[in-house]
């Protein structure tokens, strides 16, 4: 490729010659710091239905569970319930127990071919790079952890995680790391609409061409009910707006949203947060994890020990919730 490729590497963005790509790191509020929060959070939540909750436990359990217990990457915006759930149950656990937890804030599903995107959006590519290296998502982050990285998002056809693994190969190319040692360390777990279980039901991995590239590929689905993976994946209830490649270098993309949609799903997650962090929510989910035949390995058999010891928040406080099903 010529202009943006250089013998296998991101060149730098002939427009800005000598200088280093302009790093945007997309605003999210941090729901863990509710001081930062003030009145946002007051108010109604948005609307889910019976059985949210449950669903969410199951899903994120299974998720978690088959992530191998390195760290889990949740992509785009689709899960980062899942995220913000997950992340109000581990917190405050030693870091030996829980695994790290990442929101990797990109939209890839307009890109068909990252190459040509990057010739075509060099300075874009080049920042959402440098913002991935911010997360500890950067080609030599990748190979020095030790115990893995898996991706998780919400799938439909698995074409979305085509175009992140040619966008890792293209990081790995660009900060002259080998890819191969990439390839061992990167796995995948799809949220997939449960279907009919038969010898003739549609396995998206059985038909992505990217999947044969990768030596020996890290796979695993989760099933869920459609109202769960159509409230995941199709909802405009998201804190942000969609990262894709026309915000990739835009620095409106580090300022805050105050939209009413977004502003509900803040309140949304703020709450999944604080049921995450409780004492009996806790309990719940532990329970769902040792029922699980991962069980037998020693990570997650750590974790939910921790789960059980921990104390959790007070489940006095009359703000904290038992659930979010609100309909």
């Amino acid at each position: 490729m010529s202009g943006l490729i250089s013998g296998g590497r991101l060149a730098k963005n002939p427009h800005m010659p000598g200088t280093a790509p302009q790093i945007i790191r997309p605003f999210r509020w941090n729901v863990a710091r509710r001081n930062e929060l003030g009145s946002l959070v007051s108010g109604p939540l948005p609307r889910t239905y019976p059985g949210f909750t449950d669903g969410l436990r199951r899903c994120t359990a299974l998720a978690l569970a088959r992530s191998g217990g390195g760290t889990l990457v949740f992509v785009g915006r689709s899960l980062e319930l899942c995220f913000d759930y997950l992340s109000g149950l581990t917190a405050g656990l030693d870091t030996r127990s829980a695994p790290p937890l990442k929101l990797l804030q990109v939209s890839l599903g307009s890109v068909r071919d990252i190459a040509r995107e990057a010739q075509a959006m060099p300075a874009e590519t080049a920042s959402l790079l440098g913002y991935m290296r911010s997360e500890g998502l950067g080609a030599a982050d990748i190979e020095a952890n030790e115990r893995g990285v898996t991706f998780i998002d919400v799938v439909s056809s698995g074409a979305t995680f085509g175009v992140l693994t040619r966008l890792l190969h293209l990081s790995a190319r660009t900060d002259g790391i080998d890819w191969h040692a990439i390839e061992r360390r990167i796995g995948f777990v799809g949220v997939v609409e449960a279907g009919k279980n038969s010898p003739n039901a549609w396995r998206w991995w059985q038909h992505e061409p990217w999947v044969a590239t990768l030596k020996k590929p890290r796979i695993s689905n989760v099933s869920v009910h459609g109202w769960l993976w159509g409230f995941l994946a199709n909802n405009d209830i998201k804190t942000t707006l969609s990262h894709g490649p026309w915000r990739w270098a835009d620095p409106r993309a580090a300022e805050p949203v105050h939209a009413p949609a977004n502003v509900d799903a803040l309140r949304l997650a703020v709450a999944l947060y604080d049921l995450g962090s409780s004492r009996e929510e806790r309990q719940r989910f532990a329970d769902a994890l040792a029922r699980l035949p991962e069980m037998r390995e020693a990570w997650l058999r750590r974790l939910v020990v921790a789960l059980r010891r921990s104390g959790g928040e007070d489940s006095r406080d009359p703000n904290r919730r038992s659930h979010v099903d609100i309909w």
